[in-house]
């Protein structure tokens, strides 16, 4: 049995996440249950995300230009 290539899964989560919005939209935009799984599922898990991202991210940046820096030596 041979494996499914990463880029081939991440295209068919896409397409599978895409297909449940429109269908969610379509049938149930703007009810009630949608509004709380937006409200308290999706956008605190987002916020999360995002900020766990920002956390690794900015130390990265910060470090690679002190090391950017350093790496240059005498200004002469």
């Amino acid at each position: 049995m041979s494996k499914i290539p990463l880029h081939t899964q991440i295209l068919v989560g896409l397409l599978i996440g895409t297909v449940a919005g429109l269908v969610a939209g379509f049938f149930w935009g703007g009810t009630a249950q949608v509004d709380w799984v937006t409200d308290y599922l999706a956008r605190p898990v987002g916020q999360i995300f995002l900020r766990l991202l920002l956390m690794v991210v900015v130390p990265l940046v910060f470090a690679t230009l002190v090391l950017g820096i350093a790496g240059l030596g005498d200004p002469r």
